[in-house]
Protein backbone atom coordinates (compact mmCIF):
# COMPACT_ATOMS: atom_id res chain seq x y z
CA UNK A 1 0.00 0.00 0.00
CA UNK A 2 3.19 2.58 0.74
CA UNK A 3 4.04 2.04 -2.77
CA UNK A 4 0.67 2.75 -4.02
CA UNK A 5 0.72 5.77 -2.55
CA UNK A 6 3.95 7.33 -3.07
CA UNK A 7 3.69 6.42 -6.71
CA UNK A 8 0.08 7.72 -7.13
CA UNK A 9 0.79 11.36 -5.49
CA UNK A 10 3.87 11.64 -7.87
CA UNK A 11 1.96 11.13 -10.77
CA UNK A 12 -1.28 12.71 -9.77
CA UNK A 13 -1.12 15.74 -8.63
CA UNK A 14 -1.23 18.58 -11.27
CA UNK A 15 -3.11 16.31 -13.64
CA UNK A 16 -5.70 18.65 -13.96
CA UNK A 17 -3.04 20.59 -16.33
CA UNK A 18 -1.36 17.89 -17.59
CA UNK A 19 -1.71 18.81 -21.43
CA UNK A 20 1.68 18.54 -22.59
CA UNK A 21 1.57 15.99 -25.37
CA UNK A 22 4.57 14.04 -25.02
CA UNK A 23 3.06 11.03 -26.63
CA UNK A 24 1.40 11.51 -29.79
CA UNK A 25 -1.31 8.98 -30.15
CA UNK A 26 -2.91 9.92 -27.23
CA UNK A 27 -4.59 13.02 -28.59
CA UNK A 28 -6.53 10.45 -31.61
CA UNK A 29 -7.18 8.07 -28.26
CA UNK A 30 -8.96 11.26 -26.42
CA UNK A 31 -10.96 12.86 -29.10
CA UNK A 32 -12.31 9.11 -29.68
CA UNK A 33 -13.15 8.56 -26.43
CA UNK A 34 -14.42 12.45 -26.26
CA UNK A 35 -16.94 11.25 -29.37
CA UNK A 36 -18.14 8.13 -27.51
CA UNK A 37 -18.89 10.46 -24.58
CA UNK A 38 -21.00 13.12 -27.00
CA UNK A 39 -22.72 10.18 -28.52
CA UNK A 40 -23.62 8.21 -25.28
CA UNK A 41 -21.70 5.12 -26.94
CA UNK A 42 -20.26 2.25 -25.04
CA UNK A 43 -19.47 -0.79 -27.18
CA UNK A 44 -19.04 1.05 -30.15
CA UNK A 45 -15.58 3.60 -30.35
CA UNK A 46 -16.39 6.67 -33.03
CA UNK A 47 -13.79 8.89 -34.60
CA UNK A 48 -14.64 12.09 -36.91
CA UNK A 49 -18.12 11.09 -36.78
CA UNK A 50 -17.45 7.73 -37.63
CA UNK A 51 -17.32 4.05 -36.13
CA UNK A 52 -13.61 3.03 -35.55
CA UNK A 53 -12.07 0.16 -34.76
CA UNK A 54 -8.27 0.52 -34.83
CA UNK A 55 -8.47 -0.56 -31.10
CA UNK A 56 -10.22 -1.95 -28.88
CA UNK A 57 -12.21 0.21 -26.35
CA UNK A 58 -10.69 -0.42 -22.79
CA UNK A 59 -8.79 2.63 -23.00
CA UNK A 60 -11.87 4.74 -23.84
CA UNK A 61 -13.80 2.84 -21.19
CA UNK A 62 -11.45 3.60 -18.67
CA UNK A 63 -11.15 7.97 -20.01
CA UNK A 64 -15.40 7.36 -19.79
CA UNK A 65 -15.25 6.09 -16.57
CA UNK A 66 -12.64 8.79 -15.36
CA UNK A 67 -14.96 11.66 -16.86
CA UNK A 68 -18.65 9.75 -15.25
CA UNK A 69 -16.29 9.93 -11.81
CA UNK A 70 -15.06 13.66 -12.19
CA UNK A 71 -16.56 15.55 -15.00
CA UNK A 72 -15.22 16.26 -18.39
CA UNK A 73 -11.83 17.39 -18.43
CA UNK A 74 -8.36 16.48 -18.30
CA UNK A 75 -8.02 15.03 -14.98
CA UNK A 76 -10.71 12.62 -15.40
CA UNK A 77 -9.17 11.22 -18.43
CA UNK A 78 -5.39 10.77 -16.72
CA UNK A 79 -6.38 10.06 -13.56
CA UNK A 80 -7.41 6.07 -14.52
CA UNK A 81 -3.78 5.77 -15.88
CA UNK A 82 -2.46 6.86 -12.83
CA UNK A 83 -4.39 4.68 -10.97
CA UNK A 84 -3.13 1.94 -12.98
CA UNK A 85 0.23 3.08 -12.81
CA UNK A 86 0.38 3.09 -8.88
CA UNK A 87 -1.06 -0.92 -8.94
CA UNK A 88 1.48 -1.77 -11.59
CA UNK A 89 4.02 -0.64 -8.95
CA UNK A 90 2.85 -2.52 -5.98
CA UNK A 91 1.76 -6.00 -8.24
CA UNK A 92 5.77 -5.37 -9.49
CA UNK A 93 6.71 -5.41 -5.49
CA UNK A 94 4.60 -8.20 -4.74
CA UNK A 95 6.04 -10.34 -8.26
CA UNK A 96 9.39 -9.75 -6.91
CA UNK A 97 8.70 -10.65 -3.24
CA UNK A 98 6.40 -13.61 -4.16
CA UNK A 99 8.62 -15.70 -6.66
CA UNK A 100 11.04 -17.01 -4.00
CA UNK A 101 9.94 -15.63 -0.53
CA UNK A 102 11.68 -18.42 1.07
CA UNK A 103 14.90 -16.56 0.11
CA UNK A 104 13.99 -12.59 0.32
CA UNK A 105 11.70 -12.53 4.00
CA UNK A 106 15.16 -14.26 5.31
CA UNK A 107 17.30 -11.48 4.95
CA UNK A 108 14.59 -8.90 5.53
CA UNK A 109 14.57 -7.25 1.88
CA UNK A 110 11.92 -4.99 0.80
CA UNK A 111 11.27 -4.78 -2.81
CA UNK A 112 11.68 -1.78 -4.50
CA UNK A 113 10.92 -3.12 -8.30
CA UNK A 114 7.74 -1.20 -8.43
CA UNK A 115 9.66 2.14 -7.37
CA UNK A 116 12.36 1.62 -10.42
CA UNK A 117 8.98 1.16 -12.65
CA UNK A 118 7.75 4.23 -11.40
CA UNK A 119 10.70 6.29 -11.70
CA UNK A 120 11.75 5.35 -15.03
CA UNK A 121 11.70 7.37 -18.44
CA UNK A 122 8.90 5.02 -19.90
CA UNK A 123 6.83 4.68 -17.44
CA UNK A 124 6.37 8.80 -17.16
CA UNK A 125 6.17 8.85 -21.22
CA UNK A 126 3.22 6.42 -20.72
CA UNK A 127 1.95 5.92 -16.77
CA UNK A 128 -0.01 9.44 -17.19
CA UNK A 129 -1.07 9.89 -20.64
CA UNK A 130 -4.12 8.54 -22.35
CA UNK A 131 -1.88 5.80 -23.89
CA UNK A 132 -2.43 1.91 -24.21
CA UNK A 133 0.94 0.85 -22.46
CA UNK A 134 0.32 1.48 -18.99
CA UNK A 135 -2.67 -0.91 -18.94
CA UNK A 136 -0.72 -3.61 -21.14
CA UNK A 137 2.00 -3.79 -18.15
CA UNK A 138 -0.86 -3.35 -15.54
CA UNK A 139 -2.92 -6.79 -17.04
CA UNK A 140 0.22 -8.63 -17.50
CA UNK A 141 1.40 -7.84 -13.58
CA UNK A 142 -2.05 -8.68 -12.53
CA UNK A 143 -2.20 -11.85 -14.59
CA UNK A 144 1.15 -13.31 -13.61
CA UNK A 145 0.44 -12.38 -10.04
CA UNK A 146 -2.73 -14.58 -10.43
CA UNK A 147 -0.10 -17.09 -11.93
CA UNK A 148 2.46 -17.29 -9.32
CA UNK A 149 -0.20 -17.64 -6.29
CA UNK A 150 -1.78 -20.66 -8.56
CA UNK A 151 1.62 -22.29 -9.30
CA UNK A 152 2.25 -21.99 -4.93
CA UNK A 153 -0.95 -22.99 -4.07
CA UNK A 154 -2.37 -25.35 -6.91
CA UNK A 155 -6.14 -23.90 -6.57
CA UNK A 156 -8.12 -23.76 -10.21
CA UNK A 157 -9.56 -20.62 -9.13
CA UNK A 158 -6.03 -18.27 -8.93
CA UNK A 159 -5.15 -20.38 -12.55
CA UNK A 160 -8.92 -19.18 -13.92
CA UNK A 161 -8.29 -15.81 -12.43
CA UNK A 162 -5.46 -15.06 -14.18
CA UNK A 163 -6.68 -16.30 -17.56
CA UNK A 164 -9.37 -13.56 -16.92
CA UNK A 165 -6.91 -11.62 -16.46
CA UNK A 166 -5.32 -12.45 -19.58
CA UNK A 167 -8.66 -11.97 -21.60
CA UNK A 168 -9.46 -8.71 -20.15
CA UNK A 169 -6.11 -7.71 -21.45
CA UNK A 170 -7.66 -8.47 -25.28
CA UNK A 171 -9.84 -5.75 -25.05
CA UNK A 172 -6.94 -2.93 -24.30
CA UNK A 173 -4.83 -3.38 -27.38
CA UNK A 174 -4.20 -6.60 -29.35
CA UNK A 175 -5.17 -10.10 -28.01
CA UNK A 176 -1.53 -11.01 -28.86
CA UNK A 177 -0.61 -9.84 -25.44
CA UNK A 178 -3.05 -12.13 -24.18
CA UNK A 179 -1.20 -14.85 -25.97
CA UNK A 180 2.17 -13.77 -24.48
CA UNK A 181 0.90 -14.17 -21.15
CA UNK A 182 -0.78 -17.39 -21.09
CA UNK A 183 2.53 -18.84 -23.20
CA UNK A 184 4.98 -16.96 -20.66
CA UNK A 185 2.81 -19.23 -17.90
CA UNK A 186 2.79 -22.26 -19.47
CA UNK A 187 7.32 -22.09 -19.83
CA UNK A 188 7.29 -21.18 -16.15
CA UNK A 189 4.99 -24.54 -15.42
CA UNK A 190 7.19 -26.51 -17.42
CA UNK A 191 10.34 -25.20 -16.07
CA UNK A 192 9.84 -23.76 -12.87
CA UNK A 193 11.42 -25.87 -9.89
CA UNK A 194 8.39 -26.36 -7.31
CA UNK A 195 5.01 -25.24 -7.57
CA UNK A 196 2.15 -27.36 -6.61
CA UNK A 197 -0.43 -29.87 -8.97
CA UNK A 198 -3.85 -30.77 -8.95
CA UNK A 199 -2.97 -32.94 -5.81
CA UNK A 200 -0.81 -32.47 -3.13
CA UNK A 201 2.86 -33.73 -3.62
CA UNK A 202 1.93 -33.24 -7.28
CA UNK A 203 4.61 -31.43 -10.04
CA UNK A 204 3.25 -27.89 -11.29
CA UNK A 205 3.38 -29.65 -14.72
CA UNK A 206 0.79 -32.31 -13.82
CA UNK A 207 -1.48 -28.82 -14.85
CA UNK A 208 -1.48 -30.03 -18.72
CA UNK A 209 -3.04 -33.32 -17.66
CA UNK A 210 -6.23 -31.84 -16.75
CA UNK A 211 -9.38 -30.75 -18.34
CA UNK A 212 -10.17 -28.26 -16.19
CA UNK A 213 -6.65 -26.66 -16.93
CA UNK A 214 -8.30 -26.00 -20.61
CA UNK A 215 -11.73 -25.48 -19.11
CA UNK A 216 -10.31 -21.71 -17.61
CA UNK A 217 -8.44 -21.18 -20.92
CA UNK A 218 -11.74 -21.69 -22.55
CA UNK A 219 -13.19 -18.92 -19.70
CA UNK A 220 -10.35 -16.32 -20.78
CA UNK A 221 -11.05 -17.05 -24.32
CA UNK A 222 -14.42 -15.89 -24.00
CA UNK A 223 -13.72 -13.19 -21.64
CA UNK A 224 -11.05 -11.84 -24.48
CA UNK A 225 -13.23 -12.39 -27.63
CA UNK A 226 -16.34 -10.89 -26.02
CA UNK A 227 -15.85 -7.78 -27.44
CA UNK A 228 -14.71 -8.59 -30.98
CA UNK A 229 -17.78 -10.99 -31.28
CA UNK A 230 -20.17 -8.13 -30.24
CA UNK A 231 -18.50 -5.70 -33.23
CA UNK A 232 -18.41 -8.87 -35.29
CA UNK A 233 -21.69 -9.39 -35.40
CA UNK A 234 -23.00 -5.56 -35.33
CA UNK A 235 -20.38 -3.89 -38.02
CA UNK A 236 -18.20 -6.61 -39.69
CA UNK A 237 -17.08 -5.35 -42.85
CA UNK A 238 -15.63 -1.73 -40.71
CA UNK A 239 -14.24 -4.11 -38.61
CA UNK A 240 -12.50 -6.13 -41.22
CA UNK A 241 -11.19 -3.70 -42.67
CA UNK A 242 -10.11 -1.89 -39.91
CA UNK A 243 -8.69 -4.09 -37.22
CA UNK A 244 -8.04 -7.21 -39.15
CA UNK A 245 -6.50 -5.60 -42.31
CA UNK A 246 -5.09 -2.34 -41.93
CA UNK A 247 -4.12 -2.41 -37.75
CA UNK A 248 -3.17 -5.86 -37.93
CA UNK A 249 -2.24 -7.44 -41.02
CA UNK A 250 -1.40 -3.84 -42.47
CA UNK A 251 1.49 -4.19 -39.57
CA UNK A 252 2.92 -7.46 -41.16
CA UNK A 253 4.52 -5.00 -44.35
CA UNK A 254 6.96 -3.62 -41.56
CA UNK A 255 7.60 0.04 -41.01
CA UNK A 256 11.42 0.26 -42.68
CA UNK A 257 12.48 0.33 -38.38
CA UNK A 258 15.51 -2.02 -37.95
CA UNK A 259 15.71 -3.96 -34.50
CA UNK A 260 18.71 -1.57 -33.37
CA UNK A 261 17.21 1.45 -33.73
CA UNK A 262 14.18 0.08 -31.64
CA UNK A 263 16.35 -2.02 -28.95
CA UNK A 264 18.35 1.14 -28.36
CA UNK A 265 15.21 3.80 -27.95
CA UNK A 266 14.10 0.90 -25.92
CA UNK A 267 17.27 1.92 -24.00
CA UNK A 268 15.73 5.10 -22.87
CA UNK A 269 12.65 3.56 -20.65
CA UNK A 270 15.35 2.54 -18.71
CA UNK A 271 16.67 5.58 -17.29
CA UNK A 272 17.57 6.41 -14.72
CA UNK A 273 18.28 2.45 -14.00
CA UNK A 274 19.75 1.60 -17.24
CA UNK A 275 23.49 1.75 -15.65
CA UNK A 276 23.02 0.26 -12.91
CA UNK A 277 21.87 -3.16 -14.98
CA UNK A 278 25.02 -3.32 -15.72
CA UNK A 279 26.46 -5.31 -12.18
CA UNK A 280 22.36 -6.25 -12.22
CA UNK A 281 23.42 -8.46 -15.18
CA UNK A 282 26.54 -9.79 -14.23
CA UNK A 283 25.18 -10.85 -10.82
CA UNK A 284 22.63 -13.39 -12.94
CA UNK A 285 24.17 -16.51 -11.44
CA UNK A 286 22.77 -15.85 -7.80
CA UNK A 287 19.16 -15.70 -9.05
CA UNK A 288 18.85 -19.03 -9.44
CA UNK A 289 16.81 -21.66 -11.40
CA UNK A 290 13.36 -20.48 -10.79
CA UNK A 291 13.52 -16.75 -10.58
CA UNK A 292 15.67 -17.20 -13.70
CA UNK A 293 12.68 -19.29 -15.17
CA UNK A 294 10.34 -16.66 -14.23
CA UNK A 295 12.24 -13.35 -15.88
CA UNK A 296 12.69 -15.97 -19.11
CA UNK A 297 8.65 -16.69 -19.20
CA UNK A 298 7.70 -12.78 -18.36
CA UNK A 299 10.30 -11.54 -20.92
CA UNK A 300 11.63 -13.81 -24.17
CA UNK A 301 8.33 -14.21 -26.51
CA UNK A 302 7.40 -10.79 -26.15
CA UNK A 303 10.90 -9.45 -27.09
CA UNK A 304 11.35 -12.24 -29.42
CA UNK A 305 8.12 -11.42 -31.38
CA UNK A 306 8.56 -8.13 -31.31
CA UNK A 307 12.25 -8.43 -32.59
CA UNK A 308 11.57 -10.30 -35.59
CA UNK A 309 7.85 -9.11 -36.39
CA UNK A 310 8.13 -6.71 -39.39
CA UNK A 311 6.82 -3.34 -38.01
CA UNK A 312 9.01 -2.32 -35.43
CA UNK A 313 8.76 0.30 -32.48
CA UNK A 314 10.07 0.39 -28.99
CA UNK A 315 6.67 1.01 -27.78
CA UNK A 316 6.22 -2.89 -28.08
CA UNK A 317 8.92 -3.36 -25.77
CA UNK A 318 7.68 -1.39 -22.73
CA UNK A 319 6.10 -4.32 -21.80
CA UNK A 320 9.79 -5.73 -20.78
CA UNK A 321 10.61 -3.06 -18.39
CA UNK A 322 9.07 -4.40 -15.01
CA UNK A 323 10.99 -7.32 -15.47
CA UNK A 324 14.12 -5.33 -15.58
CA UNK A 325 13.31 -3.80 -12.67
CA UNK A 326 12.52 -6.80 -11.44
CA UNK A 327 15.69 -8.19 -11.92
CA UNK A 328 17.39 -4.61 -10.76
CA UNK A 329 15.77 -5.42 -7.52
CA UNK A 330 17.03 -8.76 -6.98
CA UNK A 331 20.21 -8.56 -7.49
CA UNK A 332 21.44 -4.84 -6.71
CA UNK A 333 23.84 -4.04 -4.44
CA UNK A 334 25.35 -0.71 -3.28
CA UNK A 335 29.20 -1.96 -2.50
CA UNK A 336 32.04 -2.86 -4.64
CA UNK A 337 31.77 -2.03 -8.61
CA UNK A 338 28.76 -1.80 -8.32
CA UNK A 339 29.29 1.77 -5.95
CA UNK A 340 30.73 3.64 -8.86
CA UNK A 341 28.79 2.54 -11.49
CA UNK A 342 25.88 4.24 -9.47
CA UNK A 343 28.13 7.22 -8.29
CA UNK A 344 28.38 7.85 -12.25
CA UNK A 345 24.48 6.98 -13.32
CA UNK A 346 23.99 9.82 -10.56
CA UNK A 347 26.34 12.18 -12.03
CA UNK A 348 25.00 11.69 -15.66
CA UNK A 349 21.83 12.19 -14.87
CA UNK A 350 22.43 15.30 -12.33
CA UNK A 351 23.99 16.73 -15.24
CA UNK A 352 21.31 16.19 -17.56
CA UNK A 353 18.72 17.26 -15.13
CA UNK A 354 20.43 20.59 -14.31
CA UNK A 355 20.90 21.29 -18.35
CA UNK A 356 17.39 20.56 -18.92
CA UNK A 357 15.95 22.65 -16.20
CA UNK A 358 18.51 26.02 -17.29
CA UNK A 359 16.84 25.20 -20.65
CA UNK A 360 12.98 25.46 -19.97
CA UNK A 361 13.75 27.98 -17.41
CA UNK A 362 16.12 30.60 -19.62
CA UNK A 363 13.47 29.81 -22.34
CA UNK A 364 10.71 30.86 -20.41
CA UNK A 365 9.12 27.43 -21.37
CA UNK A 366 8.43 27.07 -17.11
CA UNK A 367 8.46 28.83 -14.13
CA UNK A 368 11.69 29.42 -12.37
CA UNK A 369 10.13 27.80 -8.95
CA UNK A 370 9.58 24.42 -11.40
CA UNK A 371 12.97 24.80 -13.22
CA UNK A 372 15.10 24.93 -9.75
CA UNK A 373 13.14 22.43 -8.45
CA UNK A 374 13.75 19.84 -11.42
CA UNK A 375 17.46 20.95 -10.51
CA UNK A 376 17.77 20.07 -6.91
CA UNK A 377 15.98 16.41 -7.93
CA UNK A 378 18.87 15.83 -9.82
CA UNK A 379 21.32 16.90 -6.84
CA UNK A 380 19.17 14.89 -4.54
CA UNK A 381 19.71 11.38 -6.96
CA UNK A 382 23.07 12.67 -7.28
CA UNK A 383 23.45 12.73 -3.35
CA UNK A 384 21.54 9.31 -2.98
CA UNK A 385 23.82 7.36 -5.52
CA UNK A 386 26.99 8.78 -4.09
CA UNK A 387 26.17 7.22 -0.52
CA UNK A 388 24.63 3.68 -1.17
CA UNK A 389 21.70 2.79 0.60
CA UNK A 390 22.03 -0.80 1.04
CA UNK A 391 21.20 -3.78 -0.70
CA UNK A 392 17.60 -3.65 -2.28
CA UNK A 393 18.02 0.54 -3.20
CA UNK A 394 14.47 1.67 -2.28
CA UNK A 395 16.07 4.94 -1.15
CA UNK A 396 17.55 5.10 -4.60
CA UNK A 397 14.61 4.30 -6.59
CA UNK A 398 12.87 6.67 -4.33
CA UNK A 399 15.17 9.53 -5.45
CA UNK A 400 14.24 8.31 -9.26
CA UNK A 401 10.33 8.66 -8.33
CA UNK A 402 10.65 12.10 -6.89
CA UNK A 403 12.74 13.25 -10.29
CA UNK A 404 9.51 12.15 -11.64
CA UNK A 405 7.05 14.26 -9.10
CA UNK A 406 9.55 17.40 -10.04
CA UNK A 407 9.70 16.66 -14.01
CA UNK A 408 5.40 16.49 -13.87
CA UNK A 409 5.71 19.60 -12.22
CA UNK A 410 7.48 21.16 -15.15
CA UNK A 411 5.11 19.67 -17.60
CA UNK A 412 2.47 21.14 -15.65
CA UNK A 413 3.64 24.65 -15.55
CA UNK A 414 4.91 24.12 -19.35
CA UNK A 415 1.40 23.63 -20.06
CA UNK A 416 -0.40 25.92 -18.36
CA UNK A 417 1.63 28.64 -20.09
CA UNK A 418 1.29 27.32 -23.39
CA UNK A 419 -2.69 27.38 -22.54
CA UNK A 420 -3.32 30.17 -20.88
CA UNK A 421 -4.54 32.47 -23.71
CA UNK A 422 -6.97 29.94 -24.73
CA UNK A 423 -7.85 29.07 -21.44
CA UNK A 424 -8.66 32.58 -20.91
CA UNK A 425 -10.62 33.20 -24.15
CA UNK A 426 -13.20 29.89 -23.21
CA UNK A 427 -13.61 31.23 -19.92
CA UNK A 428 -14.58 34.50 -21.24
CA UNK A 429 -17.39 32.97 -23.70
CA UNK A 430 -18.33 30.07 -21.66
CA UNK A 431 -21.68 30.11 -23.30
CA UNK A 432 -21.17 29.23 -26.24
CA UNK A 433 -19.98 25.83 -28.04
CA UNK A 434 -16.47 25.24 -29.34
CA UNK A 435 -15.79 24.06 -32.74
CA UNK A 436 -12.28 23.12 -34.16
CA UNK A 437 -11.71 23.41 -38.07
CA UNK A 438 -9.91 20.42 -39.42
CA UNK A 439 -10.04 20.30 -43.15
CA UNK A 440 -7.81 17.54 -43.76
CA UNK A 441 -8.99 14.87 -41.04
CA UNK A 442 -6.54 14.46 -39.52
CA UNK A 443 -6.21 11.53 -36.56
CA UNK A 444 -3.57 13.19 -34.52
CA UNK A 445 -5.36 16.38 -34.65
CA UNK A 446 -5.72 18.01 -30.78
CA UNK A 447 -9.28 18.50 -30.37
CA UNK A 448 -9.87 15.98 -28.20
CA UNK A 449 -6.57 17.40 -25.74
CA UNK A 450 -7.37 20.53 -25.69
CA UNK A 451 -10.99 20.75 -25.37
CA UNK A 452 -10.60 18.59 -21.94
CA UNK A 453 -7.50 20.67 -20.66
CA UNK A 454 -10.50 23.17 -21.41
CA UNK A 455 -13.14 21.19 -19.88
CA UNK A 456 -15.36 21.26 -22.49
CA UNK A 457 -15.99 18.87 -25.32
CA UNK A 458 -16.11 20.11 -28.31
CA UNK A 459 -17.22 19.76 -32.11
CA UNK A 460 -14.87 18.76 -35.22
CA UNK A 461 -15.64 20.77 -38.39
CA UNK A 462 -14.34 19.35 -41.68
CA UNK A 463 -15.23 22.30 -43.90
CA UNK A 464 -15.19 26.13 -44.80
CA UNK A 465 -18.99 26.44 -44.82
CA UNK A 466 -19.97 23.65 -41.89
CA UNK A 467 -17.47 26.35 -39.82
CA UNK A 468 -19.46 29.07 -40.73
CA UNK A 469 -22.58 27.80 -39.96
CA UNK A 470 -21.67 26.70 -36.56
CA UNK A 471 -20.26 30.48 -36.07
CA UNK A 472 -23.68 31.94 -36.98
CA UNK A 473 -25.35 29.22 -34.52
CA UNK A 474 -22.89 31.09 -31.58
CA UNK A 475 -20.34 28.44 -31.78
CA UNK A 476 -16.45 29.82 -31.37
CA UNK A 477 -13.80 28.48 -33.95
CA UNK A 478 -10.46 27.66 -33.42
CA UNK A 479 -8.24 28.19 -36.09
CA UNK A 480 -4.56 28.41 -36.68
CA UNK A 481 -3.13 31.15 -38.48
CA UNK A 482 -3.40 29.94 -42.12
CA UNK A 483 -6.93 28.86 -41.16
CA UNK A 484 -7.66 32.56 -39.71
CA UNK A 485 -6.60 34.46 -42.65
CA UNK A 486 -8.61 32.17 -45.61
CA UNK A 487 -11.50 33.06 -43.36
CA UNK A 488 -10.89 36.83 -43.04
CA UNK A 489 -12.98 37.66 -46.11
CA UNK A 490 -16.06 35.67 -45.13
CA UNK A 491 -15.47 36.71 -41.46
CA UNK A 492 -15.77 40.19 -42.43
CA UNK A 493 -19.05 39.87 -43.64
CA UNK A 494 -20.69 38.45 -41.12
CA UNK A 495 -19.26 41.54 -38.93
CA UNK A 496 -17.05 38.45 -36.83
CA UNK A 497 -15.33 39.46 -33.58
CA UNK A 498 -11.84 37.76 -33.48
CA UNK A 499 -9.77 37.67 -30.37
CA UNK A 500 -6.03 35.59 -30.87
CA UNK A 501 -4.26 33.78 -28.03
CA UNK A 502 -0.46 32.93 -27.52
CA UNK A 503 0.70 29.33 -28.33
CA UNK A 504 4.19 28.19 -27.86
CA UNK A 505 5.94 27.58 -31.30
CA UNK A 506 7.39 24.06 -30.91
CA UNK A 507 8.49 23.63 -33.93
CA UNK A 508 11.67 26.27 -33.72
CA UNK A 509 15.09 24.26 -34.32
CA UNK A 510 18.55 25.87 -34.21
CA UNK A 511 21.94 23.72 -33.92
CA UNK A 512 23.59 25.41 -31.05
CA UNK A 513 21.37 27.11 -28.94
CA UNK A 514 22.62 30.52 -27.35
CA UNK A 515 21.09 31.93 -24.71
CA UNK A 516 19.44 34.82 -26.92
CA UNK A 517 17.53 31.99 -28.78
CA UNK A 518 16.62 30.05 -25.53
CA UNK A 519 14.60 33.70 -24.18
CA UNK A 520 13.33 34.26 -27.68
CA UNK A 521 11.94 30.94 -28.07
CA UNK A 522 10.04 31.46 -25.16
CA UNK A 523 8.60 34.72 -25.20
CA UNK A 524 5.30 35.88 -26.67
CA UNK A 525 6.70 37.26 -29.09
CA UNK A 526 8.05 34.17 -30.45
CA UNK A 527 4.54 31.80 -30.26
CA UNK A 528 2.25 31.18 -33.30
CA UNK A 529 -1.09 32.66 -32.74
CA UNK A 530 -4.33 31.14 -32.24
CA UNK A 531 -7.63 32.36 -33.52
CA UNK A 532 -10.87 32.34 -31.74
CA UNK A 533 -13.33 33.79 -34.00
CA UNK A 534 -17.31 34.31 -33.18
CA UNK A 535 -20.07 36.32 -34.38
CA UNK A 536 -21.41 39.03 -32.43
Amino acid sequence: MRTFLLVLAAYAIGLAYYAVPFVGDQKTYLATAMEMWERGSFLHPYLMGETSYFKPPWLFWATLAGWKLFGFGLFGAFFPSAVATAATATLVDSISRRVDWRRTDARGWAPSAGLWLAGCAGTVTYGTTAQMEIWIVFFYALGWWCFLNHHESGRWRWLAAGLVVSGLSALNKSPLYSVFSVLGYWLYLAFAPGGAGPRPGQGARRWFLRPDFYLAHLLGVAVGLSWYAAIWHTDRDRFWSQYVLQETLGKCGGNGSSVVRMWADFATFCVPFLLLLVPAFARAAELGRKRLAFLAAWAVIPAAFFSYFPYRTETYLYILVPALAIWLDWTWRGAGPAKWVARLNGALLCGLLLAVAAFVGLAGFVAWPWAVGLGLSGLVFLVTSWNSLGNAGRGLASAALGVIFAFRLCAVSMGERDLEGLRDAVAAQSGRKLAFLDEGRNIWHEVGLLSAAVGRPSQRLYSREEALRAARGGAMLVLDAAQAKAFQPALEKGKARVRTASWLRWQRSFAVPSLKDLRELGSKEKRRALTLVWLD
